[in-house]
């Protein structure tokens, strides 16, 4: 993922390379800290994502970079426009909803 400095001192976005326009948003002091010294723009990330009926019903950081770890206060992701592919098309709802 590549990461930037948001318009707060403690804020971070995340951006997938192979979906740029979605984001992982994170809001923590120290990751943006650890960040800032990598020298790079570029981190991987490792996610948990839970389902639910094959749905996803969330996804968490479990790693960024060498990270297990950081406080935060929020997160949230998002896109910004709305375009497939998506990086949780492994995971898009296939139940029909009655």
């Amino acid at each position: 993922m590549l990461w930037e400095a948001g318009t707060e001192p403690d804020h971070v976005y995340l951006t997938f390379m192979e979906f740029p326009n979605h984001y992982v948003d994170l809001n923590s002091l120290e990751l943006r800290a650890y960040l800032d010294s990598l020298g790079t723009g570029e981190v991987n990330v490792l996610f948990e994502v839970r389902t639910k009926l094959g749905c996803v019903e969330s996804i968490r950081e479990t790693r960024i970079g060498d990270r297990t770890d950081w406080p935060h206060l929020w997160g949230g992701s998002g896109w910004v426009q709305h375009e497939h592919p998506s990086p949780w098309d492994e995971f898009k709802c296939r139940i029909p909803w009655w």
